[in-house]
């Protein structure tokens, strides 16, 4: 996981690298997919059937959201940029890539974040993480009981992190 995280931030201005923007990124793709479903999973009609939904990467990235990165005025210019040295030249090409390039992904998720007023929640403000997740990802089907267990797990994967970065 911390690859993926190390890889599309070091896509991004060192300053957006956070011990708090790791914890909702890792909090985010834990809710949404628990770093498992690279394609958003609909309910299956049939036994043995599976449906798959727009949204894509850990982070199930829909088009709206994407667009939303790319267009927003505040991520408009990172985006174009990441998308550059991805060598991604539209936004067809970015929406097929994020399923499956985890450093467009979790750059675009920080993206993401960024497009948000307030400052990211620290360590003990799970309520204002759930709050940020929900304007930022708009999930249609937001599942509450699973979100403080998602940002525990997402602050303590990026403070163990950081912790053997230390030890290196």
């Amino acid at each position: 996981m911390r690859f993926f995280i190390d890889s599309g931030l070091s896509l991004l201005p060192k300053k957006m690298d956070t011990t708090a923007a790791r914890a909702m990124l890792y909090a985010i793709a834990f809710q949404e997919s628990n770093f498992i479903d690279r394609k958003q999973i609909l309910d299956t009609e049939e036994p043995g059937s599976i449906r798959f939904g727009p949204a894509r990467s850990f982070w199930q990235f829909e088009p709206i959201g994407v667009r939303g990165v790319l267009y927003h005025f505040s991520t408009k210019r990172l985006a174009e940029e990441v998308a550059k040295k991805l060598q991604l030249n539209n936004e067809a090409f970015i929406m097929e890539a994020i399923g499956w390039c985890d450093a467009l992904a979790s750059a675009y998720a920080r993206l993401n974040l960024w497009k948000l007023p307030d400052p990211l929640p620290g360590r003990w403000q799970e309520d204002k993480g759930w709050d940020q997740y929900l304007r930022a990802w708009a999930p249609g089907k937001p599942n509450l009981a699973k979100w403080p267990a998602s940002f525990k797990q997402g602050w303590k994967t990026a403070i163990e992190e950081k912790r053997n970065a230390r030890k290196i």
